[in-house]
Order: structure tokens, then C-alpha cells, then sequence
């Protein structure tokens, strides 16, 4: 097991959406590891993230009312 993905993450208490935006984008260009991308999620404030595949769209979260951000998934041609 890659040790670096055992590692937990303390997560930040308030919900950033600009810094879950930050890290996706960041992580969207393979600029950061998987591992770096939860972390930096973690700092974000986020708790889960929710993937709907149907609808589209992940849904980035602390799990709080009104603390999320929504991702439209592209579509692959």
C-alpha cells in the first residue's frame, strides 16, 4: 500500500469553496498527486464528496447547509 494514502487529514472546520475550486483545478491539470488532492480538500473544509453520474455532476461538501460546491462532470467524446 502506498503509504502516503494511509495518511489521515485533519479537515478545516469552516467550508473555503474557492479553495475546493483552487484544488480541482490544480489537480485537473495533474499538477498534484491523489493523495495531495484530498489533502488539499481537507483544508477546504471538505468532509465527502457526492458523484452522480446520471445527473452529471460531484458535488463537494462539509456535509453543512449551504457549504458545497457543484462540478459538472464533462462529457468524453
Amino acid at each position: 500500500m502506498n503509504s502516503s494514502m494511509s495518511e489521515t487529514s485533519e479537515i478545516a472546520n469552516h467550508f473555503n469553496s474557492d479553495e475546493v475550486l483552487r484544488g480541482l483545478q490544480h489537480h485537473q491539470k495533474h499538477l498534484t498527486p491523489y493523495a495531495d488532492f484530498l489533502k488539499d480538500m481537507a483544508k477546504a473544509g471538505v468532509h465527502y464528496y457526492i458523484v452522480d453520474m446520471v445527473g452529471r455532476q460531484v458535488t463537494y461538501t462539509s456535509g453543512r447547509p449551504e457549504e458545497a460546491y457543484t462540478e459538472a462532470i464533462p462529457v468524453f467524446q
